[in-house]
């Protein structure tokens, strides 16, 4: 819907359908003003931002007050909302939005963060939630306002001496992210994480070592469960991120081209990602073959594998290996497949990391190439395995 000049209505019936419909105007801001609340108007800026305020006089003074993007909120409860904030004007009170900047609480802003931007917005929602109960909901009932700049840094440097600094970096963005959230919709004037500085760190170069590969296969193959055998060999073979390989679908996996495609929906880069199917990889395939859509099914809510972290432990314990992560089998398969002469652009290729350069980006054709490889590293590695008992 066009709305400009001096054909643009001023005050229309808003719902959804309509909201969408208004067209940005070439500069500045457009103003549509609701029938059913005078006080409400959608506003809508050339870059098609869409913001419901409040639009009145607040104690004498004409004032907008924001009331949220369009899409975090319905058109029926702008409408509420602007309704609820005349009435408390009227009353002699501060407008609604006015208390919540003094009186909103951390908990009830991580209810609105979670539901409006985590859920519909980030694959790693749960992380999110993971990370609130575990560190920030201690501070549930502290209202915005009371928490300092000083009080994220002290709580930065305790998660650090248990989790670490690149745990406690997570902890620190998320709980930055939300306050900058609050500040965009005019719940707290200035954000007190936004200088803090994350801490460094080196990054990981732990890999299984020639020596180190023979103890990892025996503790491996002494293990009862099935799934836990084959999953830690084949996040080994493939390279592939933990996740992915606990998500592996059949739909998913080409036995004749002896490719995994991973979707973009379950990617990092959100791009479907071809990973090559080195023979160790196919074998297990092969005897895996079950009528589940799941490679590895399980009875759990998902319907595949969860994290086997009591058989992981199992293995460190039983190999002796110290210091190490499932992520490090991702970079153990690197690490070889450099000893096997590969380039850098042939391994990042079969990690599916996003190339910085559009030269160093390998195409379905050029697959030969990394799957040439992925074998040769997967072939050097099982040759350290301890002959059958």
């Amino acid at each position: 819907m066009r709305c400009n000049g001096a054909n643009m209505p001023t005050r229309l019936k808003l719902t959804k359908r309509l909201v969408e419909s208004i067209e940005p105007p070439d500069s500045g801001s457009l103003y549509v003003y609701d029938e059913r609340v005078p006080s409400l108007a959608i506003c809508v800026t050339s870059n098609g931002v869409r913001t419901f305020y409040r639009v009145g006089r607040v104690h004498g003074r004409f004032k907008r007050i924001k009331l949220g993007r369009f899409g975090e909120i319905t058109v029926e409860q702008a409408r509420q909302i602007a309704a609820d904030t005349s009435l408390a004007i009227r009353s002699g009170k501060e407008p609604a939005f006015q208390i919540a900047t003094k009186g909103m609480t951390l908990g009830s802003l991580w209810a609105w963060y979670f539901t409006n931007h985590c859920k519909p917005r980030k694959k790693t929602w749960q992380s999110d939630e993971r990370r609130w109960i575990a560190h920030l909901k201690a501070w549930e009932k502290r209202t915005l306002t009371s928490i300092t700049r000083s009080d994220i840094a002290e709580l930065h440097g305790e998660i650090k001496q248990v989790i670490g600094p690149y745990g406690a970096n997570h902890v620190l963005e998320q709980i930055r992210h939300m306050l900058q959230q609050a500040v965009e919709h005019d719940w707290l004037a200035a954000n007190p994480a936004a200088s803090i500085k994350r801490f460094s760190r080196t990054s990981r170069k732990r890999f299984l070592t020639e020596d180190e590969l023979p103890r990892f296969f025996a503790a491996v193959d002494s293990l009862r469960n099935e799934n836990a055998r084959d999953f830690f060999r084949m996040a080994l073979y493939t390279g592939a991120r933990r996740g992915n390989v606990l998500s592996m679908r059949w739909d998913e996996i080409d036995m004749d081209a002896a490719t995994w495609t991973v979707p973009g929906d379950k990617s990092k880069n959100a791009e479907d990602m071809i990973i090559v199917l080195a023979e160790p990889a196919i074998e297990i395939l092969k005897r895996r073959r079950n009528r589940s859509q799941w490679v590895f099914p399980s009875h759990s809510g998902t319907g595949h594998y969860q994290w086997p972290k009591d058989a992981w432990i199992r293995v460190l314990e039983r190999s002796g290996l110290t210091n190490l992560r499932i992520h490090d089998l991702r970079r153990t398969l690197a690490s070889w497949q450099v000893r096997a002469g590969s380039s850098i652009a042939v391994i990042g290729s079969s990690l599916g990391h996003k190339s910085l350069s559009a030269t160093q980006v390998y195409a379905r054709t050029q697959l030969d190439q990394v799957r040439q490889s992925v074998s040769a590293a997967v072939s050097a590695m099982r040759a350290t395995e301890p002959p059958p008992k």
